[in-house]
């Protein structure tokens, strides 16, 4: 139920992935022209045995796999997405590859720049 006591008519699934999960932060201008500005591994932990697991820490890396940026081009021009930030995160599961699970047309949430700033010089 949503909030107002009304009910959900359609549900979304989505199959279980299994992998390490990235967050990649992309800025795109003109007639989709994307350029990936930062990517993020994120590490989760279970905090007991039978706990779901939470976040433990997102790290900015330099090293990642460049199938997973492609995996983000190609679903931004999917989207039509053409100008501004997006922040998408996706699992690159061991059977399925690089699997998006949610695009944002929005900057990161972390205080990004500063942080960018920072590790990057």
């Amino acid at each position: 139920r949503y909030a107002g006591n009304t009910t959900n008519s359609q549900v979304l699934l989505q199959k279980r992935l299994i992998g390490p999960e990235f967050a990649i932060d992309t800025v795109s201008r003109g007639e989709g022209s994307h350029k990936v500005v930062a990517v993020w591994r994120y590490e989760k932990h279970r905090l007991a045995p039978d706990a779901p697991r939470v976040y433990y820490c997102s790290e900015l890396i330099s090293d990642w796999p460049e199938s997973i940026c492609d995996a983000v081009i190609k679903a931004l021009n999917a989207t039509g997405h053409k100008a501004g930030p997006t922040h998408t995160e996706l699992i690159l599961d061991d059977t399925l590859g690089p699997t998006i699970v949610e695009i944002n047309a929005r900057f990161h949430n972390q205080n990004f720049p500063p942080i960018t700033q920072h590790c990057l010089g």
